[in-house]
């Protein structure tokens, strides 16, 4: 008996351990970066308006918690570009399917993606950079081009 509840007491604090080494991580990763190019683009409608714009930023900030994603295999967590000002309907197309999440140590996947193209990252944290690379995916087979080299450098997060 004693020797079950030891081996259960091993097993439960190898599950925990990891979880709580993520959290650390995703605090210590999450704020804003500016990557070398503006990847994360849109299409929608500014707030109250009926015209379609397009529109992209360099900036996205990493958040460190999530409202709207599942945790399945570590922490699935929310991104925003700055600036983003869009509809509703225009934030839920593009924020729903985007995320960041920490593969393994000192390797993160930024996706910005509406459900059928953007751009998809792997990228090693190296300090206060984030340098990997970037594929741009789509719904359209064969029209993938090759992964490209990618970078991001932190910076302050506007207030508000």
């Amino acid at each position: 008996m004693i020797r079950t509840t030891a081996l259960s007491l091993l097993c439960v604090v190898q599950v925990v351990l990891p979880g709580r080494g993520l959290a650390q991580d995703t605090a210590a990763i999450s704020g804003c970066y500016r990557f070398d190019r503006a990847y994360f683009a849109w299409v929608g409608r500014l707030p109250g308006k009926p015209d379609v714009i397009t529109d992209s930023t360099r900036v996205l900030q990493l958040l460190a918690r999530s409202t709207r994603h599942e945790l399945v295999e570590g922490a699935v967590l929310d991104v925003r570009p700055i600036p983003f000002v869009v509809d509703s309907t225009t934030a839920r197309r593009w924020l729903r399917p985007s995320n960041w999440t920490i593969q393994r140590a000192n390797v993160i996947g930024v996706a910005w993606r509406n459900g059928l193209y953007g751009p998809v990252f792997q990228l090693a944290v190296l300090g206060d950079t984030l340098r990997g690379r970037v594929w741009f995916t789509t719904d359209v087979v064969g029209a993938e081009p090759p992964p490209q080299p990618a970078w991001a450098v932190r910076v302050a997060c506007p207030a508000g």
